[in-house]
């Protein structure tokens, strides 16, 4: 159980710096760069929902409510995922790809549990979401280049 704290706890450090906003002032006279970053705000939206989704997956209250409410917070990352690659188109396709993946083997995980141990099942859950927060983390460094 403690494992699964502490990896849920790294998971949000990492979604919430790699998604974060930059206090740096972003007016600009030159009307190029103003209509290229209103052009990037469904991206930089869907980026916004999907830190924010991560973050709750990585709740450490979320273990005490269960399989169910993992299984919630999970549904929430894949539908904020989903939205983000539709914004993004194949932009960044490796990095969704990657997350996705990671999310299947979450999803795997969290079908296993009562399978045995629970120990092991939540150990197992645990590993995943840790995986699931490297693979947000790896996306939120690239579109961070888009959405200071």
């Amino acid at each position: 159980m403690k494992l699964i704290a502490i990896a849920a706890g790294a998971i949000a450090v990492v979604a919430l710096t790699g998604c974060g906003s930059s206090s740096k002032d972003s007016s600009s006279s030159n009307p190029t760069t103003t209509t290229a970053a209103a052009s990037k705000g469904p991206v930089c939206d869907a980026r916004s929902n999907l830190s924010a989704s991560v973050s709750a997956l990585a709740d450490p209250s979320l273990i005490t409510g269960g399989k169910s409410a993992i299984e919630s917070a999970f549904d929430d990352v894949k539908t904020s995922l989903d939205d983000f690659s539709e914004a993004a188109k194949d932009t960044y396709k490796t990095e969704v790809d990657d997350l996705k993946s990671s999310l299947d083997d979450l999803q795997t995980a969290v079908g296993k549990i009562g399978d045995g141990g629970l120990g092991s099942g939540l150990e197992a859950v645990g590993t995943a979401i840790s995986d699931v927060g490297t693979s947000a983390s790896a996306l939120a460094d690239k579109v961070k280049e888009e959405c200071p």
